[in-house]
């Protein structure tokens, strides 16, 4: 009664030898690359091989029992129905708590990584980083994960990261909660959980992590690396902490640093942040040569100098390193 069904019918009643057989033409054609899968690929490569971190896989819905575990809340879509693991998840590092959870007997410091869905206002594909250090590592853990994300971007995309100051859910850490932001956008954050939640999973061990938006990582266009001569005399580098009130953004900052000028300026970099009481200190590293010459301790000298007077202009104080 339909049309396959009617030429099938006619086709055998003709009979099936009696048709010629010609080969199919065909035009080669090459599509262009699956932009995501390659990218995740080369995230998951970078983060296994470089940086020795576990990948698992873990599931969309909220485990309730181990919610309740670490006496966290969450409120998100729901299915009808059930009244356990029936609410989809909207914070990855909560399902990599509990993957950590789940081995942290068997092991001691390790890290783990998921590029899984999310869901939100929509579904997302989202980045999760987690280190788990001992209580006393927490600070050498917290700059490891940055040095992660600054690599996974300057590597794979050639994009220079910076962190800012980021307020999120209760359960974080908040004085160590930073965003991580690429092109002028916040495209993700580094935490920890406060003691509270990591308690309930080990007293021994606190658990550091990222998330990234990965929707948006692969939208991120990769800038070429530009190459410049290398000078045949040797550079210096040279870092400075200031200090800035706990509220300014790093933008702020680098605004007031971009418009100082010195023809022996190669390249200056962020170096840290490091939150104490109600001021930010800021370390940045300026690298200086010349391509006509080595130069000498009273240029050096007199750059430190104009660079300090510049800052004290602009009412910021320094702290020579």
């Amino acid at each position: 009664s339909i049309a396959a069904d009617i030429i099938e019918e006619i086709s055998r009643m003709y009979g099936y030898e009696n048709f010629e057989h010609v080969p199919l033409k065909m035009d080669m054609t090459f599509g262009n690359n699956e932009i995501t899968y390659d990218t995740e690929y080369a995230v998951k490569d970078f983060l296994a091989n470089k940086y020795n971190l576990h990948e698992v896989n873990t599931y969309l819905w909220n485990k309730s029992s181990f919610l309740k575990k670490i006496n966290v809340s969450v409120d998100n879509v729901k299915l009808l129905g059930k009244t356990e693991d029936n609410i989809l998840r909207k914070d990855l590092n909560l399902s990599m708590l509990e993957a950590a959870s789940n081995n942290i007997k068997n092991r001691g410091e390790f890290g783990i990584f998921e590029i899984g869905t999310i869901v939100d206002t929509d579904a997302k594909r989202h980045l999760s980083i987690m280190l788990v250090k001992n209580v006393d590592n927490l600070k050498v853990g917290y700059y490891q994960i940055k040095d992660y994300i600054y690599n996974l971007f300057k590597s794979l995309k050639n994009i220079e990261v910076k962190f800012e100051l980021l307020e999120k859910e209760e359960y974080y850490n908040k004085d160590l909660t930073l965003g991580i932001i690429a092109n002028n956008d916040l495209i993700g954050y580094i935490t920890v959980f406060n003691r509270q939640v990591s308690n309930a999973v080990s007293k021994k061990k606190t658990f550091i992590c990222a998330d990234i938006d990965f929707d948006k990582y692969v939208e991120l266009e990769n800038n070429l690396y530009l190459y410049q001569e290398v000078s045949k005399f040797p550079t210096t580098t040279l870092d400075y902490t200031i200090i800035t009130q706990r509220g300014i953004f790093y933008q702020k900052l680098e605004e007031v640093l971009d418009k100082f000028i010195s023809p022996i300026i190669i390249k200056r970099e962020l170096r840290d942040i490091y939150l104490d009481g109600d001021t930010k200190k800021v370390t940045i590293r300026y690298t200086v040569g010349s391509n006509e010459k080595t130069l000498t301790s009273e240029e050096l000298e007199d750059f430190k100098n104009k660079f300090i007077e510049y800052l004290n202009n602009n009412d910021l104080n320094i702290i020579e390193n």
